[in-house]
């Protein structure tokens, strides 16, 4: 048989203290002197107490479990936004349910109703369409949305996507380049469409002419991404383009390694700069020069602020966006041209 759960109450028995005493511990909120707080934390851990969630959310009428919802895990960019992210809801006691929804609408709104079902108190979610968004919170979740921001009725955490975009081409333009194509998979997220603006405002800042034709997109799947890639390669000296802003992670990694196998020498033949420092882009050599959108710390203040709400009762209100600053983080595959 399995021997029966540690109360708070026998910690307390045990300990020679009121409840009350150990649960203000135990919980952080409340005072409670330095010496006997260590001493009831040394001795739950010892007795290997662990709270019961399912009791602390009867009580308070708050479920301890939170949604998030991201397009994939085989980006790295949304692996380290879920790690940001579950890390602040582990520290603030609550329990972090994933669902994939694929980039696909009807597996969304699968999703939501899901998450509606678990009880979950709130949901950060990147959004595909505003409808599941909507659904849930006319169901009185805390719904926040991150990374894409697709309606104005629902707050936001995301990276400053269209600062990112202009900081990107105007570190290229000062470097003396002024035929940069601009390489995407598409342009139908927010995140795209932001990149795309800042790239062309870069351009106006500078008073330097823009080329529509060297946006470039190149598909949705790993393969059109690859085929285009080859393609956009084989027709860089007819277009005179010296320099190429991949404007995300696995666009930059393709075009990288397509430059590999074609011979192209970075950056003495072109140049490229890329969206998201993940770890291929410092490991590979030359190391690429990228644009950090601080995904980790997008995914943890995602996570504060979501769980802020549920706690205080309060809504974030409409229209609320908190956007990360990026950094340009300087590399070995940006040539100056003379």
């Amino acid at each position: 048989m399995m021997d029966r759960r540690i109360t708070i109450e026998d910690l307390a028995k045990e300990l020679e203290l009121s409840v009350s005493t150990v649960s203000r511990a135990l919980s952080g909120r409340g005072y409670v002197a330095a010496m006997t707080r260590d001493r009831i934390l040394s001795h739950a851990n010892h007795r290997g107490y662990v709270p019961d969630l399912n009791a602390r959310s009867l009580r308070s009428g708050v479920s301890r479990e939170i949604g998030l919802v991201v397009s994939s895990l085989e980006d790295p960019f949304y692996a380290q936004l879920v790690t940001g992210f579950e890390e602040v809801a582990r520290q603030r006691g609550y329990s972090v349910i994933l669902f994939l929804n694929h980039g696909q609408l009807d597996v969304e709104l699968q999703v939501a109703h899901s998450l509606i079902a678990k009880g979950v108190s709130g949901v950060a979610i990147t959004p595909v369409e505003s409808a599941a968004v909507e659904i849930l919170a006319a169901q009185n979740r805390r719904v926040l949305q991150l990374d894409r921001i697709i309606t104005n009725t629902v707050s936001a955490v995301s990276g400053d996507n269209m600062e990112g975009g202009r900081i990107a081409t105007g570190h290229l333009l000062d470097r003396g380049h002024e035929r940069i194509a601009f390489v995407i998979d598409h342009t139908k997220w927010t995140t795209g469409q932001a990149r795309l603006f800042g790239y062309e405002q870069a351009h106006k800042d500078r008073s330097v002419l823009l080329d529509r034709t060297l946006t470039i997109e190149l598909g949705e799947s790993r393969t059109e991404i690859l085929s285009g890639a080859r393609d956009l390669l084989s027709k860089i000296e007819d277009l005179e383009v010296t320099a190429v802003f991949a404007a995300n992670s696995v666009v930059g990694e393709i075009f990288y390694s397509v430059c590999l196998d074609g011979g192209v020498e970075i950056p003495d033949e072109l140049s490229l700069l890329t969206y998201d420092d993940l770890t291929w882009a410092g490991l590979v050599r030359p190391a690429v020069t990228t644009i950090d959108q601080n995904v980790s710390q997008m995914g943890s203040i995602a996570a504060r602020t979501l769980i802020d709400s549920i706690e205080d009762g309060k809504d974030f209100g409409p229209n609320k966006t908190v956007l990360i600053p990026p950094t340009l983080v300087q590399r070995d595959s940006v040539q100056t041209r003379q």
